[in-house]
This record gives C-alpha cells, sequence and structure tokens, in this order.
C-alpha cells in the first residue's frame, strides 16, 4: 500500500461489532413477535437522503424513523427490539453497506451513535449469545451443537 493511500473499507473492529449485534439479534427471546406481518423495521436507504448528505447522514435517518428513537426519548423510553426474524439480516446488511460507504470520521461517529447504541438495546431487549455448547470425545470428534453436553473434566 502506497505511503498516503488509506485502507478501503471498515475496519475489522467494527465489522466485528456488526457481526456481534447480529449475533445478539439472533438470539433475542421467542417471546417477541417473528417476521409480524406489519413492518416495524424498513432498513432501505432513501435516495433524497442519500443525494443531500451521503451515507452517514441517510443510515441516521433510516434508523432513527426505524427504530423511533425520537419519540422513544420524548416518552423516556429505551430503545428496544421488538421483534425477531430476517429484518434483522437485513439490518446487518444495511449496517455493513453503510459503514463501508461512510468516511473514516464518519464510523466512528455512527459505531458510537447507533452500533454500540443498538447492541446496548438488543442486549436490553435480553438478547443472549449462549455460550457453545460441545460434544465431548476424542480430539478429533468435537462439534457444536445446539443440545448442551456439558464435559466436566474432573
Amino acid at each position: 500500500m502506497a505511503q498516503n493511500e488509506q485502507p478501503k473499507g471498515p475496519p475489522q473492529e467494527l465489522i466485528s461489532r456488526i457481526t456481534h449485534l447480529r449475533n445478539l439479534m439472533k438470539h433475542l427471546p421467542q417471546l417477541l413477535p417473528e417476521n409480524p406481518p406489519h413492518l416495524l423495521y424498513n432498513f432501505a436507504f432513501d435516495k433524497d437522503k442519500l443525494e443531500a448528505g451521503g451515507y452517514f447522514s441517510a443510515a441516521g435517518y433510516v434508523l432513527e424513523i426505524s427504530f423511533k428513537t425520537s419519540l422513544l426519548a420524548i416518552q423516556g423510553r429505551p430503545l428496544l427490539f421488538t421483534e425477531r426474524g430476517e429484518r434483522h439480516e437485513e439490518l446487518t446488511k444495511f449496517l455493513k453497506k453503510a459503514v463501508k460507504e461512510m468516511k473514516p470520521g464518519e464510523r466512528d461517529y455512527f459505531k458510537s451513535a447507533w452500533i454500540e447504541r443498538l447492541i446496548t438495546a438488543a442486549m436490553a431487549s435480553s438478547a443472549k449469545i449462549p455460550p457453545r455448547c460441545w460434544n465431548v470425545g476424542f480430539a478429533s470428534d468435537i462439534s457444536h451443537s445446539h443440545e448442551c453436553h456439558h464435559f466436566d473434566p474432573s
């Protein structure tokens, strides 16, 4: 890489935080509706907002509208996830596209303003990533499982 060139795309640490959010959203509680027919979330860039302010502005606008954060602030309520399902995959793709197209300084602010805030909201919505469960026999027989078979080495 030439001396004056900046790396292209978002830093891996930022993508890791988006991936962590994705994992949390996959583990939101079962009591939340899954893929409800009414759209609470719509993660699509508005063409006019993109042209007027770029990806940083457009992404913030979409997230503000989708999560109704202004209304929540007025009501003194926290940001929480209210559904589970496919739209969270759309959110992950939306966030990755947004940070890919943002300038480096915008990415830093966007991470604290939205990505960390959404991670906090997922945890406040009782999302819990279960510990990895292992079927343990011989070293060559280790595999992930949805059922936990706890291994007690004592």
